[in-house]
């Protein structure tokens, strides 16, 4: 008894749900991609998609609002909320990330290659150097650089407004080749005098579409309504999928030729048959095809590992060159740069772009004599190393030694020159002799000093015996005047009167002293057992003066002949573990040094001085000496301990004398050795030893 009034109720919400005051409005893209959606010669939207829309529209009561735009409008206002549906997108996994994309699919297409009338194209690689139109924003068009970046090819892109400029403007030769979708071009491909090529790509599926997060409902109708017409073979969807994809249908023939009819459909069966088998060659055709691409694109692949792995090669070795400390120029047959590392360019200043291509002797003039030899080991096919050479170079002397190679005929370089600075490697070898010779002298003087001290002490002993013979109280001396009938007092005041007894005292007092200067070269010249010893600081520092004073004359004050040697020693230090030789060495350095700065500095306005200063320090004693010579620059202070190092001229010093004392206070000591500027003027070296 209830069903009447249900019923009734269930119509009247339907026809209330259904009434144009409740319709939903969508607004739908529309752009032009003939056949699936384009506007018709009224300005009405038309094609696959908007007819399967409208229907759709028409059955769920929706207001289909269409807004007439380009492409890559629509895509601008899919972002930006100014669209509710865009019908025909083709649907790739970028694009979902700002689209939800219907599930079922009404249409696959794909892509095709045309090319200008005239231009043969036949594979992918007949598009290298050659002009292509694109559409902006199409997915077939990102699929085609894909592509040509994967087989490595040079194209020229350039834009297009829609697929019918592409065609009209191959077909003026204003390009060569442009990417259309395959749907557009089998209805309107023919129009155009632009020619297929069998280049294919990208197949895709188009499908409805709505902005991320747009309204689910919508995509969910047109799947249901699709679904529904795909199911159903005399639907909107087959009727318009035969009238905008399929051939066009001609007008209804007259009845009395259906005779005619019926042999035109046997021979249609025939074609049909006979395209089934075009078809199935064409697809044969199409795997070998494709299975060439593949292979070819294996080739090409093994091709761009292969001479990634040269580069990285070719970059490696370059790398090494460039490290390498010794200047390498690699010259051709003409004597021109092909080779110039960056210790060439370091060296000489001049850019390895600005070297290449120049002749040898212009970039370096003093190798100009090695050209002969680069020819002729070139040509014998062997290595030549060249005598040591040494040049004139803004920082001094500089000894070279130059190496020439041979190369086979590789188009770029016959020979390469190595020029390596061996320097150091020869201001070791000049200290080596000089070593060598201090070791002999040092052993003469050795000797010497040893046959020194027999006679020395014959002249110091007789000169005392002589001294004693002539005094009074000696009952020998009285008893030997007596046995000659002469007192001895006036003896020894005829002595005195004449001087000889101030001659005898010279004598013992100078023997005396070079017996002393022989003992102390002795010590000095005996090899050290590097064994330390307590010593007394000021003690080392006299023997040091001693030497010195050996090496300038004395002046009978403790100093120097022309330098005055003041003492400031501070009493009561403790003795110090030293090895004694090694410590007398350094301070020896430090005093010569400081005289020879001293005496060859030319005139002076002040007395020439060095002060001896001892003192305690942390842990240690504390030595000074301090000149007031002329000082050191600061370019000087911070190499004035380096090996080789001096200002001194030629033959004067070797420039290892610091550089070894730094060694022997910091390294045998583990001392400190520090220079300075005297406050006063001059340089002042101080010397820190530690008491452990």
């Amino acid at each position: 008894m209830f069903r009447l009034p249900l019923a009734a109720l269930t119509l009247v919400l339907c026809v209330v749900c259904a009434s144009p005051g409740h319709a939903r409005t969508v607004r739908v893209a529309c752009w032009e991609n003939p056949p699936l959606l384009f506007r018709d010669q009224q300005g009405r939207p038309a094609g696959l998609f908007a007819t399967l829309l409208e229907h759709t529209a028409r059955t769920r009561g929706w207001e289909l609002r269409w807004v007439h735009c380009t492409w890559p409008a629509a895509m601008r206002m899919a972002r930006e909320g100014g669209l509710d549906l865009l019908p025909a997108v083709a649907y790739s996994q970028e694009r979902t990330a700002f689209l939800d994309f219907a599930e079922l699919t009404p249409l696959v297409n794909w892509a095709q290659v045309y090319a200008r009338p005239g231009l043969a194209v036949r594979s992918v690689l007949d598009i290298q150097g050659h002009s292509v139109l694109l559409l902006p924003g199409d997915i077939h068009a990102q699929a085609f650089r894909t592509t040509m970046h994967r087989f490595g090819l040079d194209y020229t892109e350039r834009p297009a407004s829609d697929p019918d400029s592409i065609l009209r403007a191959l077909q003026a030769r204003q390009a060569d080749l442009g990417v259309v979708n395959n749907l557009f071009a089998s209805r309107r491909g023919a129009l155009y005098s632009a020619r297929a090529t069998p280049i294919l790509l990208n197949p895709i599926e188009i499908r409805f579409a709505v902005p991320k997060g747009g309204d689910p409902l919508l995509l969910q109708a047109l799947d249901e309504s699709l679904a529904a017409m795909k199911a159903d073979p005399g639907s909107a969807y087959h009727r318009a999928l035969s009238h905008w994809i399929g051939e066009p249908g001609g007008p209804s023939l007259p009845g009395w030729l259906r005779t005619a009819l019926w042999a035109a459909a046997a021979t249609l069966l025939l074609f049909a048959l006979w395209t089934v088998a075009l078809r199935v060659q064409v697809k044969r055709k199409t795997r070998e095809l494709e299975e060439k691409n593949r292979h070819l694109e294996r080739e090409i692949t093994v091709r761009a590992q292969a001479e990634k792995a040269l580069r990285e090669a070719q970059g490696s070795i370059a790398g090494v060159i460039d490290a390498m400390p010794s200047l390498l120029a690699g010259v051709d047959a003409g004597n021109r740069v092909t080779l110039w590392n960056r210790t060439a360019w370091e060296q000489t200043g001049i850019p390895r772009p600005q070297a290449v291509g120049r002749r040898l002797d212009e970039l370096l003039p003093h190798l100009a004599d090695v050209l002969p030899e680069l020819a002729a080991a070139a040509q014998a096919g062997t290595r030549r190393h060249l005598p040591r050479r040494t040049r004139q170079a803004p920082g001094g002397l500089r000894h070279e030694e130059v190496t020439v190679f041979p190369l086979a005929d590789t188009g770029l370089a016959r020979a390469v020159v190595r020029v390596d600075d061996v320097t150091e490697r020869a201001r070791l070898e000049e200290a080596a002799v000089q070593g060598e010779k201090m070791l002999s002298l040092g052993g003469l003087a050795a000797g010497m000093a040893h046959e020194l001290n027999n006679p020395l002490g014959i002249i110091v002993q007789s000169a005392q015996n002589a001294l004693r013979r002539t005094q009074d109280g000696i009952p020998a001396n009285e008893r030997a005047a007596g046995r000659h009938g002469v007192e001895l007092a006036q003896v020894r005041a005829y002595l005195e009167g004449r001087g000889i007894v101030r001659a005898l005292e010279a004598i013992r007092e100078a023997g005396a002293r070079a017996a002393d200067i022989v003992a102390r070269m002795l010590a000095f010249s005996r090899p050290s057992t590097s064994r330390r010893t307590p010593e007394d600081i000021a003690g080392l520092l006299e023997e040091a003066v001693a030497l010195a004073a050996s090496e300038f004359g004395q002046d009978g004050r403790g100093g120097f002949h022309g330098v005055l040697v003041l003492r400031e020693y501070t009493p009561g230090l403790p003795p110090v573990p030293v090895v004694r030789t090694e410590i007398v060495q350094v301070l020896l350095n430090l005093l010569r040094n400081a005289a020879q700065a001293l005496l060859d500095g030319g005139p002076r306005s002040h007395p020439a001085r060095i002060v001896l200063r001892t003192g305690p320090a942390p842990g240690g004693v504390r030595i000074e000496v301090q000149d007031n010579g002329p000082g050191l620059d600061p370019a000087m202070r911070t190499r004035v301990f380096e090996p080789f190092f001096t200002t001194k001229a030629p033959g004067r010093g070797t420039g290892l004398g610091l550089s070894v004392s730094y060694f022997i206070v910091t390294r045998n000591h583990r001392g400190a050795f520090t220079a300075r500027n005297a406050p006063d003027g001059g340089a002042s070296f101080t010397i820190t030893l530690p008491l452990e």
